[in-house]
């Protein structure tokens, strides 16, 4: 009797155990154990089978769970939160009766649903999904499986979803024609580039903005409310059956033309950067918020519907945006001078018109040419034109700028008021004739010619020359650079261009023109007959060196030099230093302003050039390019001169803002032509006479492929000093030559030099020298062959140790 007893005790025993959940997560079974409504019914602080078979709804979420390891006996579930964890994985196989799942905010790598065939609802956002399928779930109305780096989503046996969230994910294809009763659809934020919605009468609100959708049919959605297509590459969308549209988002596609005269309920459009050249809003009283930048081609927009504001009353904030739309002539209103007075982002030369069909005609013109009277005795028929002038009118409000072409000619478009034209930028060597020319303008469609002749005062002998970098220098890889140089005097010149580089760090390749010599490290070549006002550049490539010969920060230094400098007007500018830092990554859309970081404040009346450098990194050519550059207020607009570009462009400014506009460029993409991809614009401008110790002047600029929105440079930052700093290589400059050297090895730098010190490689000195010039000399012919460095010291500037090879 007694072994019964013991047997019969021990089997209840094991029973009982039997009939507890293993649950390894400490935290998950916490959360059982306090879990509202109470899971735990007999107290004894386990989960038994028996518990967890009766549970239908199970809330765990934000628990910092790291495994759900027993959820398989939670048989019963119908709805599960289990979001805002740690979980990797997540098995529900076993839980068949499912309706709600809810497990977003984890780290779930893989989602097997194919046995929750009566799943309704899934809610899975924000873990690290790549694939789903729903093949088996027929049932399931609503997915939310955004910000997942899903590459696959298979939804077309899930035809009552009504709402489907998978933006912000990786899919290049989303297959949604058998989801008829979508009400719900956002997709942005893929790779999408075919998107069927033409059966799907119920959608109201549909997100499919930052993809590569070309065509979307929206014809049959009857109650589309919202839609949000921008940045696609769509070309054409037919909107009259969606009477019922009250957001319209299709800013940065291909779009020339869009109908909204149906869409009476609108109340907001926007539609940047796309090529529509008039927009009829006459229809839209509702609106309240218009939005439209970057559209170059846009030249007309009918505003009036019967608003004398613009906009319907029951705006709380209306907007009406269209600012750098430099082709837009008119917008016609119901009040003009009401708009004119209250709408002011809009361009300087747009003109708000009661009479819609005025917006038939144009704007006004001042056209002309300017030439150059070499034999001083009046500009006439045999005088050249003068390209790459700065012509200017104003109203006395707003500025309107172009430079000349070639031959000399210029358009400027105006408006309605009296403009006085000029040309800026002319040096005290030459006077112009007209000093300026004044029109007034009263309506519209009207031409008016304003011919300047630009003529020598006296004769001076003067010459100017910039090294551009068309790329970043990076160590293993060639670099390219554009020797410019300019007769800004009043006399035809002759003479050689040399460039000193430092042999040690970089190899001359090639030149186009090709080189006249070659003497160590110095390049030369011969230039005659060079005009007044004339502009020749040579191309120049370099191999940069492989590290660690040169490392990430070493600096490249230059010096050009355009002869004659003897009987130079003004020699400071026949020699440029350029100290090129070398870098391992770039981007190639940037800025650079060659002078550095510092300039010292005495030289605040000195040009500052710049470079703004670009590469199509699209999927497609760009057929236009606009670098956009907003100048900095400290800098003088009136003193711009285009040094080089790339290609073809016109240049257009308004007040301080100045639009290189590369149109038909047809810039290839960098996959298919690396080379070919890119392009630059280079160009100088001076300070203002207000700048002072201290200030900095910073400049960025707006880099615009086609219809895309803006590629926003970095931001460059010159700081005016009276001394410069130590370790600013960028301003220090610092050129040795010969390098390699044989006996006698050159100095020179941009102040004078008080100290020079040559060491060997193991920083033993092996000869100092006292200096007094911008330029010295050390014999070092009797030092062996090999490595050495050089310290040179520039006054209170600074110092710089450079290598120099001894042959």
């Amino acid at each position: 009797m007694k072994h019964l007893l013991l047997t019969l005790t021990l089997l209840t025993s094991f029973f009982a155990s039997a009939q507890i959940v293993n649950i390894p997560d400490a935290n998950f079974k916490n959360a059982l154990l306090n879990h509202n409504p109470v899971i735990d019914t007999n107290g004894d602080g386990e989960i038994q089978v028996s518990e967890a078979e009766v549970v239908t709804l199970l809330d765990v979420q934000n628990k910092d769970i790291q495994g759900l390891t027993g959820i398989e006996a939670f048989v019963g579930l119908q709805a599960l939160f289990c979001g805002g964890n740690q979980l990797t994985e997540l098995d529900v196989s076993q839980i068949v009766d499912l309706i709600t799942l809810s497990c977003a905010n984890n780290l779930i790598t893989g989602l097997d649903l194919s046995e929750n065939i009566l799943l309704e609802q899934l809610t899975c956002f924000n873990n690290q999904l790549t694939q789903l399928d729903f093949s088996q779930n027929i049932n399931l109305l609503q997915l939310s499986c955004e910000k997942n780096p899903l590459v696959s989503l298979n939804v077309t046996q899930c035809p009552n979803l009504n709402l489907l969230y998978c933006y912000e994910a990786q899919l290049s294809n989303l297959d949604v024609s058998q989801n008829t009763s979508l009400e719900y659809l956002a997709c942005h934020r893929n790779f999408i580039s075919v998107l069927n919605v033409s059966q799907h009468p119920n959608i109201s609100i549909l997100s499919c903005y930052d993809n590569r959708i070309e065509f979307l049919d929206v014809t049959s959605i009857t109650n589309l409310l919202t839609l949000w297509a921008n940045n696609n590459d769509i070309a054409s969308i037919d909107l009259l059956n969606n009477s019922n549209l009250s957001m319209l988002h299709i800013s940065n596609n291909p779009i020339s033309n869009i109908d909204v005269s149906s869409n009476l309920l609108l109340r907001e459009i926007k539609f940047s950067n796309t090529l529509i050249q008039e927009l009829d809003l006459s229809n839209n009283a509702d609106l309240c918020k218009i939005e439209g930048i970057n559209n170059l081609n846009l030249t007309y927009i009918n505003l009036k519907n019967g608003n004398n504001e613009v906009f319907g009353g029951s705006c709380s904030s209306p907007t009406l945006s269209l600012l750098n739309n430099p082709n837009l002539q008119f917008i016609c209103v119901e009040d003009a001078q009401y708009a004119a007075a209250n709408f002011t982002d809009i361009p300087p030369l747009t003109t708000f018109v009661e009479d819609c069909s005025i917006a038939n005609g144009d704007l006004n013109h001042i056209t002309g040419t300017v030439k150059y009277d070499d034999e001083n005795n009046g500009c006439d028929g045999g005088d050249a034109g003068v390209g790459n002038l700065l012509v200017n009118t104003t109203d006395g409000t707003n500025n309107f700028a172009t430079t000349t072409i070639n031959i000399g000619d210029y358009n400027l478009t105006v408006a309605e008021n009296t403009y006085t034209t000029t040309v800026l930028g002319l040096s005290p060597y030459f006077t112009l004739s007209p000093a300026q020319a004044v029109d007034t303008f009263v309506g519209f469609n009207q031409i008016e010619i304003a011919d300047f002749c630009i003529s020598p005062t006296i004769t001076a002998n003067d010459l100017a020359v910039t090294l551009v970098p068309l790329n970043a220098a990076r160590p293993g890889f060639e670099a390219r650079y554009k020797l410019v140089y300019e007769n800004v005097g009043t006399t035809q010149l002759s003479g050689n261009v040399e460039l000193d580089f430092d042999g040690a760090l970089i190899t001359f390749v090639e030149a186009t023109p090709a080189e006249t010599s070659v003497n160590g490290n110095t390049i030369s070549w011969d230039y005659s007959n060079l005009n007044p006002f004339e502009i020749r550049n040579i191309e120049v490539i370099f191999d940069v060196a492989q590290p660690p010969i040169v490392e990430e920060g070493d600096v490249l230094a230059f010096i050009a030099r355009v002869n004659p400098i003897s009987g130079d007007a003004a020699p400071d500018d026949n020699v440029f230093q350029l100290n090129q830092i070398a870098v391992n990554s770039f981007d190639p859309n940037d800025k650079q302003v060659l002078e550095g970081y510092q300039v010292l404040i005495e030289n605040v009346d000195e040009y500052l050039h710049y470079v703004v450098r670009f590469q199509n990194m699209g999927t497609a050519s760009a057929i236009n390019v606009r670098v956009q550059d907003a100048l900095d207020e400290k800098l003088d607009w009136t003193t711009l001169k285009v040094l080089d570009a790339s290609h073809a462009m016109e240049t257009q400014l308004v007040n301080s803002t100045i639009d290189f506009i590369f149109d038909d460029i047809n810039l290839p993409t960098a996959t298919s032509d690396p080379e070919g991809s890119q392009g630059f614009v280079a160009f100088k401008v001076k300070p203002l006479g207000t700048v002072q110790l201290d200030d900095v002047v910073a400049n960025k600029a707006d880099i615009y492929f086609d219809f895309n929105a803006a590629i926003v440079t970095n931001t460059v930052y010159t700081r005016f000093v009276d001394v410069l700093g130590v370790t600013d290589f960028d301003t220090l400059k610092i050129v040795l030559y010969p390098n390699p050297a044989n006996n006698m090895l050159n100095i020179q730098a941009e102040a004078p030099i008080s100290s020079i010190e040559i060491m060997n490689v193991l920083g033993q000195t092996l000869l100092t020298s006292k200096g007094t010039s911008n330029k010295e000399q050390v014999d070092i012919s009797g030092f062996s062959a090999g490595n050495y460095f050089v310290k040179v010291t520039v006054g209170n500037k600074g110092s710089k140790v450079l290598r120099v090879i001894k042959e």
